[in-house]
């Protein structure tokens, strides 16, 4: 798969190396980052994904500008698509926020 940057590269490998799961009482589910298909112009990079259902999306930028960065698109998006969590990140600080809480910068 061909990224745009190296950052993107490195998350998603990195991430996906993790081989995380997410157990219920009858079945285990990959939690996993995917890139949206090309074709979809989107304002994040990655969803997170639970099996199928995106639960995530990750907006990955330098660091000069993740404080700074404008990501109401993402949030409207997250709101429109249902989905919870979005996270801006440099690959080294996360500002994650849930929608139903605010954020927190980790």
């Amino acid at each position: 798969m061909k990224f745009d940057s190296a950052i993107e590269d490195d998350f998603y490998k990195k991430f996906n190396q993790l081989n995380l799961k997410y157990n219920l009482a009858t079945k285990e589910l990959s939690i996993r980052a995917v890139r949206p298909q090309m074709s979809e112009r989107l304002p994040f990079d990655f969803y997170i994904n639970i099996g199928a259902y995106p639960v995530a999306i990750v907006e990955l930028k330098s660091t000069q500008f993740l404080n700074i960065y404008d990501y109401s698109r993402i949030d409207t998006y997250a709101s429109e698509n249902d989905i919870r969590f979005y996270i801006l990140t440099d690959g080294e600080q996360f500002i994650v926020t849930d929608r139903n809480k605010g954020f927190e910068k980790i």
